[in-house]
């Protein structure tokens, strides 16, 4: 005859019915769990930022800068400027302390567009109708605020100048690593990416062969390397 459970003591194998876990078990399994919940939330976490605060310069050979506008409501028409440059002050413990300078050169702009039948169309968009780089050879971005967003994302208000009209600009930026030693340059490096949408007509940039057909933002991508300054 099955003898009748004691409340307060764990029954014994003899007493547990069949199928039923063990105690033991359970604890296992919930020590497994907290385990497994703080091995994720250790993954999940950001790196720490290991690069000190200072000045920082472009490194030109792993940057770029591309952007893309609506072309006849089919695609975005893609192209990108092969010469910029750009300085910053960075502090990893507070963001907003940060700044950022940066310059386009826009007769670098390049389409990849194949010359045919005499029409040369990065020569086109230097021109007086679009770029105009005769008279004003550089797009300027002169950083006026930074706020932190995120871990390692920030937005970057500032002032950009464009066909000698200055209009405010935000850049949304993530900070996508850190070295506190480069193994080539040997100095501290950062790296980061960056989107923002220019709004040309604010600028005057709607010369008459895109005054149709063609979108009224252009947006912009960077992708960027800094070395520590000296």
């Amino acid at each position: 005859m099955t003898q009748p459970i004691q409340w307060g003591h764990a029954p014994s194998t003899s007493q547990r019915p069949a199928g039923a876990q063990q105690p033991g078990r359970w604890h296992r399994l919930a020590a497994s769990f907290a385990i497994f919940l703080g091995l994720a939330v250790h993954a999940a976490a950001p790196a720490p930022i290991d690069a000190p605060a200072g000045t920082y310069v472009l490194e030109k050979t792993h940057a770029s800068l591309t952007w893309r506008i609506r072309h006849m409501g089919l695609s975005n028409y893609t192209a990108r400027f092969k010469s910029f440059d750009a300085t910053l002050q960075f502090d990893p413990e507070n963001f907003s302390r940060s700044s950022v300078e940066a310059s386009v050169d826009l007769e670098s702009v390049e389409t990849d567009f194949v010359p045919t039948q005499g029409r040369d169309f990065n020569a086109e968009l230097r021109s007086a109708p679009f770029f105009n780089v005769a008279k004003f050879p550089r797009a300027i971005f002169v950083s006026k605020r930074v706020t932190r967003t995120g871990a390692r994302t920030m937005r970057v208000d500032g002032d950009f100048t464009l066909l000698g009209v200055t209009q405010p600009l935000s850049l949304d930026v993530t900070l996508g690593g850190s070295m506190r030693s480069h193994p080539f340059a040997k100095v501290a490096a950062l790296g980061f990416s960056a989107t923002a949408s220019v709004p040309r007509l604010a600028f005057g940039l709607n010369p008459p062969p895109i005054q149709q057909g063609v979108g009224t933002q252009a947006d912009i991508a960077i992708e960027a390397e800094f070395l520590r300054a000296p």
